[in-house]
């Protein structure tokens, strides 16, 4: 590839780089994950472009795959320090997540009870 189509690619990289973050300014979670996800299929290691997939994810709900971006940033460089901070964030997250099911057994005569018709 001669310099004009290098000069090229890294003009494309930077305006789908823009457009990410222009998405995820404006909560468009989905498609940030769309954009960051098509930015990593050319240029697997982009640091930045992790990340970005990764809070897109964690925006999203999907943390497990949220981590998997941050691990992949941190695969890419060890020291990144917005990967650690969000690794860490969606551990805690999930260390605060409430299990599914009742809390605790009530018992009914610990509910009030009133006689008489409800209405709205």
């Amino acid at each position: 590839m001669n310099a004009n189509g290098v000069e090229e690619q890294q003009k494309i990289k930077r305006d789908l780089a823009k457009h990410a973050v222009a998405l995820a300014m404006k909560s468009r979670w989905d498609e940030a994950v769309a954009v960051n996800r098509s930015i990593l299929t050319d240029y697997p290691d982009d640091l930045e472009a992790c990340n970005r997939l990764g809070k897109a994810l964690s925006e999203l709900g999907h943390n497990r795959d949220a981590k998997d971006a941050f691990q992949q940033a941190l695969a890419i460089s060890p020291i990144n320090v917005i990967a650690k901070k969000n690794l860490d964030r969606l551990k805690r997250l999930a260390d605060e997540t409430p299990r599914s099911g009742p809390r605790s057994n009530a018992t009914p005569q610990v509910f009030i009870e009133e006689s008489g018709k409800a209405a709205v």
